[in-house]
């Protein structure tokens, strides 16, 4: 269980550093900072729409996987390696979300890409690989 454990935290916590490095890169050598800022407003759009739609969608699905009847029945029966398998999902998606909405607020420099980060950051603090939080995962779905 620890092993799993602090595999997922070690994936967190490089999920989180990600878009730290992308932001420390950006603001202190500003290259390419709003590059893409103006250049075509329908692709802007696009994008921004596609964001807040992925988002929309992927927090609620990765705060509430282990809830799907599929991967219940997994966690009872492989407990640990199912833990790993779709814990690792659930932080890959979040973090993916995180780091793809930082790289989009420097590519266009556009707010709204830095609050769907904020949003994505605030939700995982919910998957936040703790022990207790692990434990729990696994024993109660035997319930």
């Amino acid at each position: 269980m620890e092993k799993t454990r602090k595999t997922l935290l070690t994936l967190f916590i490089a999920m989180i550093l990600m878009p730290l490095l992308l932001t420390v890169f950006f603001e202190c050598t500003g290259i390419g900072e709003g590059m893409l800022a103006g250049i075509d407003s329908g692709a802007e759009f696009v994008v921004t729409f596609v964001m807040e739609l992925a988002t929309i969608i992927c927090i609620p699905v990765a705060l509430k996987l282990f809830k799907f009847s599929s991967v219940g029945k997994e966690l009872t029966a492989r407990k640990e390696e199912a833990l790993q398998k779709w814990g690792t999902v659930r932080i890959v998606i979040l973090g993916t979300l995180l780091t793809l909405n930082v790289l989009l607020y420097y590519l266009f420099m556009q707010s709204a890409f830095w609050y769907l980060a904020l949003i994505i950051l605030i939700s995982m603090v919910f998957v936040y690989p703790g022990k207790g939080k692990c434990e729990e995962e696994l024993y109660k779905t035997e319930e």
